[in-house]
């Protein structure tokens, strides 16, 4: 009969406690309590997903019932527990032992099914001590079927233990977690993920570089399980297994390739960002990838801004491109840019058309501007990131005017209608510009603008088709608008009229003197 080969996961499952990765506080606690004969009816092991609680319990069972458990406490130093050998164990190696339940919560939530197993708990151990039951992911159990298992948490039949397992603690009632003893189970390390992962490439013959190995590490997620998993997809690749073989594997996109990308982004280049996805099959690729790999990068690029390096972190390797790239983008620009990310994430994660949205909001990347740095635009100061990545002007630049007239009355008409619009990015731009002349003729209307450039022409462009009816109705039936530069002298107010000679003073009209009273007869 032909055996059927176990995956490297299954394959690698700890059956000892010396063989669990990245947990060493929560075994030496659980060994210390089999040590010191201190057990608990009820267990709640919690921690993120493949860091080893399920094997961790599997192993805890096992040294509960191990014939060698009374010699280890006797003398824990020489007696390894669980031995392996006993028929206790051999049985937990095999799955079949009588006295061990694994019930899976997520497709055993009613309350009947925790009913069936309180009548089982009553019952007596069928070959071992204690009988255990294991309840993995625990926090799926109902509220009623939580209910119903108070009583015999509280007071479990003799020789019985439980072992809550779950991701998710917070959904465990305050009832039952207060009933148990909690072991917190934390994200295995990259350190220890890479010795891991070099230990199984050599007892199964698998030819990986270090650099491959610490890729798998870093996209693992600090899980052991998800590690193991990814080495199992890519084993195949080749007789040699390296980090550029690993990404196309996985449909990532390369260092090299996400720095290109973030370039043209920060270069305000759609041209050219979009030429990079073409060259790059952006719809080959995973869409969460390149997502994730954006991210980092910009994570990378904050931290380097701050002077800091997380060496476990992708790019923390790229110190020259990564001083490059931020020699081309304030922290402002770098936040906004994960803003806008993090805003769309819900609608990226939920939407079946993931590369045409990526794509898009990619662009949207690219024509964003420092809001920080649009005060200094509109004051004529160029922001540092403009100097370097603004793309040269195609025309040469109007010239300035060398006046400014005093704006009509409809200039007051029409900054109340561009305010109406609720668009703070033309509000802003109007409210720092200068109305210099209407043409009934050409029904042009020229403004002049401080630190006039091309993102406020085709802010400006772009809002044509608001614009022309408050400009008819407000300066002289114009229907559009010419910019040009303007200086901090011709950009001043208008002047102002000269003040009238003030009136010389009246002089005061002479009161009437009394007439004397005459005296006498009339």
């Amino acid at each position: 009969m032909n055996t059927v080969e176990l995956n490297i996961a299954r394959k690698w499952r700890p059956q000892s406690f010396k063989e669990v990765v990245g947990q060493d506080l929560s075994i030496r606690m659980l060994q210390n309590s089999l040590y010191a004969k201190k057990l608990f009816p009820v267990y709640v092991f919690a921690g993120q997903r493949g860091c080893g609680k399920t094997s961790t319990a599997r192993v805890f069972a096992a040294a509960l019932n191990c014939h060698k458990l009374p010699d280890f406490q006797n003398d824990p130093a020489s007696t390894p527990l669980p031995c392996g050998t006993c028929p206790s164990c051999t049985a937990m190696l095999g799955s079949s032992h009588p006295d061990f339940v694994e019930i899976d919560a997520a497709s055993h939530t009613g309350v009947d099914h925790v009913r069936t197993l309180i009548e089982s708990a009553a019952h007596l151990p069928l070959s071992g001590v204690r009988k255990v039951y294991l309840i993995d992911e625990a926090h799926m159990l109902s509220r009623a079927a939580f209910n119903a298992f108070l009583k015999v948490l509280e007071e479990p039949p003799a020789g019985v233990h439980f072992i809550l397992a779950t991701t998710e603690l917070e959904k465990l009632p305050d009832t039952v977690r207060s009933r148990a003893f909690q072991v917190f189970f934390g994200p295995v390390e990259n350190e220890a993920l890479h010795g891991l992962l070099r230990k199984i490439c050599k007892d199964e013959g698998i030819d990986a570089t270090d650099e491959a190995i610490a890729f798998l590490c870093a996209e693992a997620d600090y899980s052991a399980r998800d590690a193991i998993n990814l080495l199992e997809r890519v084993r195949f690749l080749g007789v040699q297994i390296t980090k550029q073989a690993v990404e196309k594997a996985l449909g990532k996109l390369g260092d090299g390739a996400t720095i290109t990308l973030l370039e043209a982004i920060l270069a305000q280049d759609p041209a050219a960002l979009l030429s990079h996805l073409q060259a790059i099959n952006f719809s080959a690729l995973s869409p969460h990838a390149v997502w994730e790999m954006l991210v980092s990068l910009l994570r990378a690029l904050l931290w380097h801004k701050f002077g800091a390096t997380d060496a476990s972190a992708p790019f923390s390797t790229l110190a020259v491109e990564l001083k490059a790239l931020s020699e081309q983008c304030s922290q402002n620009r770098l936040h906004a840019m994960l803003q806008l990310l993090f805003a769309q994430e819900a609608i990226f994660l939920k939407t079946p058309k993931k590369h045409l949205f990526l794509e898009l909001l990619l662009v949207q990347l690219c024509q964003q501007v420092n809001v920080a740095d649009l005060e200094k635009l509109l004051a004529g100061v160029p922001a540092p990131q403009e100097v370097a990545t603004a793309p040269k002007p195609s025309v040469a630049p109007k010239p300035a005017p060398t006046a400014v007239q005093a704006a009509p009355s409809g200039w007051d008409a029409f900054i109340a209608g561009v305010n109406a619009l609720d668009d703070p990015l033309l509000t802003t731009i109007c409210a720092q510009a200068s109305l210099v002349k209407t043409d009934k003729d050409t029904k042009v209307a020229t403004i002049a603008l401080q630190g006039l450039n091309s993102f406020f022409e085709t802010a400006v462009q772009d809002k044509a088709k608001v614009l022309t009816p408050i400009l008819e109705k407000t300066l002289d039936g114009c229907r559009s608008i010419a910019l040009v530069a303007a200086t901090r002298s011709t950009s001043a107010a208008a002047p102002k009229p000269k003040p009238k000679p003030a009136a010389a003073p009246r002089p005061a009209a002479p009161r009437p003197t009394a007439q004397p009273r005459q005296s006498g007869a009339r």
